[in-house]
């Protein structure tokens, strides 16, 4: 979530450095938008064919893989690439916590607890990438 953040608090500074133009930037501004779709109908056949806790590992994986590759080699077409592979990921992580805090959060007022946590950490990775984005 914090990625959300960090890109739209530095984007002048990314697309000065990365040397693109305003369609560009709106290619990478919607570009998580590419695979969270897709990401959600897959999540849904992953849900039913492996266990949840190791698509989720999988997913915490593969979004930590994209953004690293961007890092290492940073370029217009990496960071699309890594935002829409985040959102890929994310996805799949929006539809299964919740399946798996349903599974093993224990009772109902903990299952609560559980989500409530679980969507403030969202909005706090959001304004932690603002945050750090800003410095």
């Amino acid at each position: 979530a914090s990625e959300a953040g960090i890109i739209s608090s530095m984007i002048p500074e990314i697309k000065h450095e990365l040397n693109f133009d305003y369609k560009t930037e709106g290619i990478v501004a919607a570009s998580p938008d590419y695979g969270i779709v897709p990401g959600g109908i897959m999540a849904i056949f992953a849900f039913q064919c492996f266990p949840t806790y190791n698509c989720l590992v999988v997913v915490m994986f593969g979004t930590s893989l994209a953004t690293f590759a961007c890092a290492v080699r940073p370029s217009k077409d990496n960071l699309i690439m890594a935002r829409a592979v985040g959102g890929f990921f994310w996805a799949h992580a929006a539809t299964l916590y919740p399946v798996w805090i349903d599974q093993y959060g224990g009772s109902t007022e903990r299952r609560t607890m559980w989500l409530a946590g679980m969507n403030v950490s969202l909005l706090v990775g959001i304004l932690t990438g603002y945050i750090v984005g800003g410095i």
